[in-house]
């Protein structure tokens, strides 16, 4: 079980979280990404009676909110393995480091169902090479720094705006 999981504000203006047909669903959505019996991976192994239990609903008005988060695209569930996925789930609880994702891998290769397990995973191998990508970025701007400060050379970023100080008027002046 994780310490805590990450709710985007941006939740109140999602469409899909708009449309959703009435507040059952959406304390059903809030519970699935913040239950007890989730996981880092937001794959985990949820009967409709646990939920009913935790959220003080009936079964029945669980699974009609079940049903309509999946219908929305908010959910991946498994009727046969009673596993759920959070789509996004990675967009709001980003791993950030080799371990967090080993972790996360772990509780993959727990989840039964054929569906949920390729969705999460596939999500999940967009994060890594994301995080690769990025790591790479870090990776060549420090050695492009190493590298010009043995040589007594500035590094400047590509996409950065020139410094109105050392662009302007005055200096050129002043150095010429």
């Amino acid at each position: 079980m994780r310490k805590f999981s990450m709710v985007s504000p941006r939740i109140w203006q999602s469409r899909k979280f708009q449309a959703l047909p009435d507040n059952t669903a959406r304390l059903a959505y809030f519970y699935l990404i913040t239950s007890n019996h989730g996981n880092a991976a937001g794959c985990y192994h949820l009967p409709a009676g646990y939920a009913a239990t935790d959220t003080g609903l009936s079964e029945n008005d669980f699974i009609k909110a079940r049903s309509a988060l999946i219908a929305s695209g908010l959910l991946i569930f498994d009727d046969e393995t009673d596993e759920v996925f959070v789509p996004n789930w990675y967009e709001f609880n980003v791993p950030t480091t080799e371990k967090h994702i080993t972790g996360i891998r772990y509780s993959l290769e727990r989840i039964e169902s054929e569906t949920v397990f390729n969705a999460a995973n596939e999500q999940l191998e967009a994060v890594e090479q994301a995080l690769i990508d990025r790591k790479e970025k870090a990776d060549a701007a420090k050695f492009a720094k190493e590298v010009a400060g043995k040589h007594g050379l500035a590094v400047i970023r590509a996409n950065s705006k020139p410094n109105r100080l050392t662009s302007s008027d005055y200096l050129a002046r002043e150095r010429a």
